[in-house]
């Protein structure tokens, strides 16, 4: 009998998975680092759409997922990304979650750097990218898209952060879609680890993603350069 994918993160005391676990610790010392420079490094590694279009400074694509405005936001980012990072590192496997994650912050960026003005930091373009895995595992897996209860979950926990993006100015809901929709095409695009066989979708999805990323970089320098 063929097993389905597990979507319970089992005993939150187990070993986290270590591409989890890395992140986990390099925003820990980040943050850290950032404390002791009152604040240096954060201005360093933020997204500041001058800087990266009139600067150069493009090493901003990625950069911000790494930094937090303070506690509350990495202690929230950092509990997410333990509960959904470890489960989406145990269903994808490393590298396909890696590509994850890095695609989910540069798609983040990317769209805050096309239609928002303001400067943004924090991981959670790759909290939402991981909810759109989810989501991605959902629509395409056909062992588990009867699950709909999960579904509702997901729908439900994107809607809500969603929302109080919109009713909060500091908080950058660009990023948090950008980091959905990259999350979504990227697990869409290397598949699950059953999944051998390299299909048009997933070509699209790959193409496809890298192209609405390119695009949207593209217009953020036409605008801020």
């Amino acid at each position: 009998m063929e097993r389905k994918p597990s979507f319970s993160s089992g005993n939150r005391f187990e070993r986290i998975p270590p591409i989890t676990a890395g992140f986990l610790v390099l925003i820990a010392v980040m943050f850290l680092a950032d404390l002791a420079t009152g604040g240096l490094l954060a201005e360093w590694g933020m997204r500041d759409n001058l800087l990266l279009a009139r600067g150069g400074q493009l090493w901003r694509f990625v950069t911000p997922a790494l930094f937090h405005g303070g506690w509350s936001h990495v202690l929230m980012n950092a509990f997410a990304i333990f509960v959904w990072g470890s489960l989406i590192e145990r269903i994808y496997g490393r590298g396909r979650y890696l590509a994850i994650i890095l695609f989910s912050a540069v798609m983040g960026v990317a769209l805050g750097f096309a239609f928002s003005a303001y400067r943004s930091l924090g991981a959670s373009t790759v909290v939402f990218g991981y909810l759109g895995a989810l989501l991605s595992t959902w629509t395409f897996d056909k062992r588990v898209r009867g699950n709909t209860g999960f579904f509702i979950q997901v729908a439900m926990i994107i809607g809500f952060n969603l929302l109080m993006g919109f009713m909060n100015q500091g908080v950058d809901n660009y990023g948090h879609l950008g980091g959905l929709l990259g999350g979504y095409l990227m697990a869409r695009a290397v598949g699950m680890p059953h999944q051998k066989t390299i299909t048009f979708e997933r070509v699209v999805c790959a193409v496809g993603g890298l192209a609405v990323c390119g695009l949207l970089i593209y217009l953020g320098m036409t605008k801020w350069g």
